[in-house]
């Protein structure tokens, strides 16, 4: 935000708070020169998705979870995740409407973490998955499009070096489909690489930079 009020900064985060709305919170601000932009000036971005892959679905987070009962092979989607990573034309999981002219992107870091504290009944669960990118910049529906196709490398339907060959085909009709929305979460952005200026936890559905 711009401003020209002479609030010291550290009393932003009172002042804002006490106006906004109770499902939004302001827990830290910082200056920043005019040059900055919120978007263009992000050095790296982590976006989660989360998956359900217990029988019953959770009634308190079923908004912000992709609920999938049938049993997926974690470590399969893991090593497909692998093949993601580095600098690559990422075409294949870019929404068709996309219109980017260079669909290069690089992905530093992808992996699954596995949270299996629900203490349900049967034999069946599988617990909650979180599965977790970290690049330079993200293309419209590039994160659910990978999802997608994951949860078929997961149900036995592609192998894990598919997503290779997903990847090298440069086509939107050689990846699975687009997952669910509420699955996503944008985790943390870096406007640094040292780590200043750092947002985190914040629910925001994927951007088209």
């Amino acid at each position: 935000m711009h401003t020209e009020s002479k609030i010291p900064v550290d009393r932003w985060r009172l002042a804002l708070n006490g106006r906004l709305p109770a499902d939004i919170r302001v827990t830290n601000v910082q200056e920043v020169p005019l040059s900055f932009h919120a978007r263009r000036s992000a050095k790296r971005k982590t976006y989660r998705f989360t998956i359900n892959a217990n029988r019953i679905p959770d009634v308190f987070n079923r908004r912000y979870q992709v609920h999938h009962p049938g049993r997926l092979n974690v470590e399969s989607m893991q090593e497909g995740l692998k093949y993601l990573i580095g600098t690559h034309d990422y075409t294949s999981f870019a929404s068709r409407h996309s219109t980017k002219a260079s669909h290069v992107r690089t992905i530093y870091d992808a992996w699954i973490e596995m949270d299996q504290s629900c203490n349900c009944s049967g034999s069946h669960e599988q617990g909650i998955i979180h599965i977790f990118m970290t690049g330079s910049g993200f293309l419209q529906h590039m994160v659910r499009i990978i999802v997608g196709t994951l949860l078929q490398v997961g149900e036995g339907k592609r192998k894990p070096e598919d997503m290779k060959r997903i990847l090298e085909a440069q086509d939107r009709a050689a990846a699975g489909p687009t997952a669910e929305s509420k699955g996503l979460m944008l985790w943390e952005v870096l406007y640094h690489e040292d780590g200043g200026h750092e947002a985190d936890l914040l629910e925001w559905d994927e951007i088209e930079e």
